[in-house]
């Protein structure tokens, strides 16, 4: 199993075997020692600014063959222990407990025998008490969100009407767009998403605010809850440790980012 970590900016980071740093948007900047470039091979590194970390997941679609593979972020990692009832979903910690978190699975020897088991492991589901689309157009352009809808008629038009209705409706969500799967599983996710992603930058012209310009980053994260949930994928959902001293100042670690 490799789990494929998202960076991009360079921080300390916990030592994990099964776990190896990626670079995202490699071709625009100079390469990391010790990190994977995302700028090798078949590639969209120049995309960065618009994918973010689609850029990485990317890459390990077309340039890697783990039989087992997960995707995570810098400053967020699936917890190998659960927590309290009030801290279900995860805790912001700093990087020496993450280290002693993190460590009580250092192989990923958990996460293997729950894949034994099952298709897919995701992050615990948020209550947000709102629709995803409600939940974008609230803190994102909403005609953004409209493109999407009309692209999914475009791509994958036997699904565009079900997915709007999912998205639509209240119900909880997993956020981030972090996973650990079965190759197959990843390769038919990617496939499935890419030209979607492709076909709605003919159809919209991101905004240049550093925040929202990553909106097919935002917008993915909805797309994977409507694709694991129609595909009804056997699912683990587990905790995330969020590393609290690994955040870009004003970020609050708990709250859904690309």
């Amino acid at each position: 199993m490799k789990v494929y970590v998202a960076s991009h900016v360079q921080v300390p980071k916990p030592e994990l075997p099964y776990c190896t740093a990626i670079q995202t948007g490699a071709a625009q900047t100079t390469p990391w020692p010790g990190y994977l470039q995302d700028n090798v091979g078949d590639n969209i590194s120049q995309k960065n600014r618009y994918f973010g970390e689609l850029t990485g997941l990317y890459w390990v679609w077309k340039n890697t063959t783990d039989p087992l593979v997960g995707w995570c972020h810098y400053r967020r990692f699936f917890s190998p222990i659960l927590f309290s009832q009030n801290n279900r979903t995860g805790v912001g910690v700093d990087l020496a407990m993450a280290q002693t978190i993190l460590g009580r699975d250092g192989y990923g020897t958990l996460f293997e025998s729950e894949l034994a088991l099952s298709q897919i492991i995701v992050p615990v589901m948020i209550h947000p008490e709102v629709s995803a689309a409600q939940w974008f157009c609230a803190t994102h352009r909403p005609e953004d969100w409209t493109a999407m809808l009309a692209a999914l008629v475009d791509v994958h038009p036997t699904e565009a009407e079900a997915a709007t209705q999912y998205l639509s409706s209240v119900r909880p969500l997993h956020f981030w767009c972090m996973f650990i799967t079965h190759r197959p599983l990843l390769d038919a996710y990617c496939e499935w998403l890419f030209p979607l992603l492709f076909h709605l930058e003919t159809q919209i012209t991101p905004s240049e605010d550093n925040f929202l310009c990553r909106v097919f980053a935002f917008l993915t994260e909805h797309l994977f809850n409507w694709w694991t949930a129609s595909r009804g994928l056997q699912m683990v959902n587990r905790p995330v440790v969020f590393l609290a001293d690994a955040k870009p100042p004003g970020v609050d670690v708990g709250a859904p980012q690309s």
